[in-house]
């Protein structure tokens, strides 16, 4: 009975000796994940487009957001009426205006702000 009980201590430290280690994988694994809640996310989304004029061309389109939803994007660029400063809501923002030659002049806009990056072109 006695070499039972040593057998039964043994196996048992062994399971515990490996739980401790699958446990140290797994967490391991979900350090190393891309995800919201334990990474920055970086995925681009593409958001649609946004009109502040009915019937007209006065729009935001071609809306993207890298870090953040679509819907804090939108936000932020509906908020800042398609023409944010050098600096809106804690964001760097940066504009270049295309003279395209096949369609209506537009601005390009890129703002920066810890991290997460808002697109879009304003027509």
């Amino acid at each position: 009975e006695m070499l039972v009980v040593h057998r039964h201590t043994r196996g048992k430290g062994r399971f515990m000796g490996s739980r401790l280690l699958l446990s140290a994988i797994v967490l391991t694994g979900l350090l190393g994940l891309p995800s919201g809640a334990l990474a920055h996310e970086t995925k681009t989304r593409s958001c649609g487009q946004i009109g502040f004029t009915p019937d007209s061309d006065d729009v935001a389109a071609n809306i993207r957001a890298t870090g953040l939803t679509c819907g804090l994007a939108r936000d932020f660029v509906r908020d800042s009426e398609g023409r944010p400063g050098d600096t809106f809501r804690g964001f760097r923002c940066r504009r270049t205006a295309v003279a395209n030659p096949q369609g209506l002049p537009y601005t390009r806009y890129r703002c920066v702000g810890a991290g997460d990056v808002i697109r879009w072109r304003r027509y």
